[in-house]
């Protein structure tokens, strides 16, 4: 097969990824209904103008955190996982590509959905709060968190059910941050404790932003470049497993 061949392929297998999400409806309720409560934030707190504004904007980034961890469920287990265990691709199309590249063409897609939802969110919130919305890095700043968290969901599908892949996400969502607070815990029963747990969990709080704050911990381009560190390693562990297994991506069953 030609590069070119398995470039159309690989594009089409990302398409599919976008097509069938805009289908779920949902997602399509769900991204409806946060954008609704962020249009509604700056009336429903009950402070003075300027307190009202900086709140809402602090509960918007909360907002999109918690948008990308749904979004990376739906997209991460409901697709990876469900091509490994009804095995839907057709095998004329994916075994030209092999697992890693049916793995990136899934997270791809993914990512397209990802970056349209925060989009329209994040535009949701500037018109709520009219111009009051903030600088553009902590919108970034989440969505390298998005990426990171949509990796993480695609890596645990490739090796566990949906149902396990959801709650490990869920689960890397949670310690993601406190990542700090649990190394130091870990540091007192030893190095190598702490320095396994920060090797599987990322820390969210510094590629993102901490909760219930706009202050970043590190600068845009050092979160950039932990963002890319943490999704490719979780990629390359999810390309490995899916080597092991023989998934449906291989046109082969285990």
């Amino acid at each position: 097969m030609t590069p070119g061949a398995r470039w159309r392929i690989g594009a089409t297998l990302v398409g599919w990824t976008v097509r069938e999400a805009l289908q779920r409806p949902l997602l399509i309720v769900a991204l409806f209904a946060m954008a609704l409560f962020t249009v509604a934030l700056p009336s429903l707190l009950a402070f003075e103008f300027g307190q009202a504004q900086r709140m809402a904007r602090e509960l918007g980034y909360a907002n999109l955190r918690l948008t990308a961890l749904f979004v990376a469920i739906l997209l991460g287990p409901a697709t990876v996982g469900r091509d490994r265990e009804e095995g839907m691709l057709l095998t004329l199309l994916v075994r030209p590509l092999g697992p890693a590249a049916w793995l990136l063409g899934r997270f791809l897609g993914g990512c397209l959905i990802m970056a349209l939802v925060l989009l329209v969110l994040s535009a949701t919130m500037a018109l709520a709060l009219e111009g009051a919305a903030g600088p553009a890095g902590p919108v970034l700043r989440l969505a390298a968190m998005a990426t990171v968290l949509l990796a993480v969901a695609v890596g645990l599908a490739s090796a566990l059910p949906p149902a396990l892949a959801a709650i490990g996400t869920v689960a890397v969502f949670g310690l993601g941050h406190v990542h700090g607070y649990v190394r130091a815990v870990l540091a007192s029963a030893g190095p190598s404790a702490a320095g396994a747990f920060a090797a599987v969990v990322p820390d969210l709080e510094a590629i993102g932003l901490p909760l219930w704050s706009s202050h970043a911990p590190v600068g845009l381009a050092q979160a950039f470049g932990r963002a890319a560190l943490a999704a490719a390693g979780y990629l390359a562990i999810a390309v490995a497993i899916a080597q092991l297994r023989e998934t449906p991506a291989t046109g082969d069953r285990a």
